[in-house]
């Protein structure tokens, strides 16, 4: 017996140390394993650093190139060597259907000084970005009108009719839209803003103020002037004109006026104008309609008649469901003969 407990001992004691090896081996491996993953994380990591230090390097070098293929046609103004920087590799291509024209000059004169192209090049770099059919129009034009972008602006801003009145209507109705910043409203507010003065050739602040006085004015004139003055109604900024051109409509209006009345207060006293009722009665004279006066009469006489009677039935016969709180005070009466003092008690309405 003390045999196989001491064999059992053994046995038990080799199997747990074997457990124990076991066990240290696969946390040595698991250990192991940890630390080759940490290992391809930092590379992988290491790597991803490389490839933003080249990717940084060459967009830097890219602008470095850029600006001084640029720098040339700057400092030497040379008229027929066209800027070598492609404007739509910077901005997007222009979309009549989503975009705002206006936006997108502001967008296109920003870009065009930030990379310092030349004024005789700017009208060149400006069709690369818009659609086939603007490019026709312009190119319908005048070639020496062509080629000055201040020109093409504005026949792309009458293209898109976008006129200062236009922009002004647009300034003071614009929206902010649910997806949009309150900095882009800022931004699309200020375009329409500077675009309605531009379009007035509004400079000095004198001028801005004499505008919007005159805005003012304008919002409280009659229906009839703004009709009058429809031509020029866009181009007024003066104040003093448009007070002029008021006084002047109100003295014109006035005037008019009282001819018209004296011209109809003559024409009464002479007779031509009299009454309906006048001109009615020499009809119903008129042997025209003298033939039908006894039908007329009759069925005169005869609605009267219809018209007493319902009275009367209305009287005898009132309505029991009819509400009477809004009487002073109920009186009964006698149903068969509709009076109030000899009443029948068999017979109360």
């Amino acid at each position: 017996p003390s045999y196989d407990e001491e064999f059992t001992r053994e046995l038990l004691g080799s199997i747990k140390e074997e457990r124990e090896k076991k066990e240290q081996r696969e946390k040595e491996d698991r250990e192991r394993e940890r630390e080759i993953e940490h290992e391809k994380e930092e590379r992988e990591r290491e790597e991803r650093e490389r490839e933003r230090a080249r990717a940084f390097e060459l967009q830097k070098l890219e602008l470095e190139v850029r600006a001084a293929s640029a720098q040339p046609v700057e400092s030497r103004h040379i008229p027929d060597q066209p800027a070598k920087i492609r404007m739509h590799d910077v901005m997007p291509r222009f979309n009549p259907k989503e975009d705002d024209v206006s936006l997108f000059l502001v967008l296109f004169e920003r870009q065009a000084k930030i990379m310092n192209i030349p004024a005789e090049n700017q009208v060149a770099q400006l069709i690369s970005l818009l659609p086939p059919d603007i490019v026709q129009l312009i190119a319908r034009e005048p070639e020496e009108d062509a080629k000055k972008y201040e020109y093409v602006k504005a026949l792309l801003l009458q293209r898109f009719k976008l006129s200062a009145e236009k922009f002004r209507q647009l300034f003071n109705k614009h929206q902010k839209a649910f997806e949009s910043t309150w900095y882009d409203f800022y931004y699309e507010l200020k375009n329409y803003l500077e675009g309605w003065l531009n379009g007035l050739n509004v400079k000095t602040f004198e001028q801005l103020k004499d505008l919007m006085l005159v805005d003012q004015i304008k919002k409280r004139t009659s229906m009839e002037f703004k009709e009058h003055f429809m031509d020029e109604w866009t181009t007024i900024i003066s104040p003093t004109e448009m007070l002029k051109k008021i006084e002047d409509f109100e003295d014109v209006r006035k005037t008019i006026k009282s001819k018209l009345f004296a011209t109809q207060t003559e024409r009464t006293n002479k007779g031509q104008f009299k009454p309906r009722y006048e001109n009615f009665s020499k009809k119903i004279e008129h042997s025209h309609y003298s033939k039908h006066s006894d039908k007329w009469n009759d069925y005169r006489h005869q609605k009267d008649h219809r018209q007493r009677e319902d009275a009367q039935q209305r009287d005898r016969f009132p309505n029991k469901n009819q509400d009477h709180s809004f009487d002073e005070r109920y009186r009964p009466r006698c149903f068969e003969c509709g009076s109030y003092s000899l009443l029948n008690r068999n017979a109360l309405a």
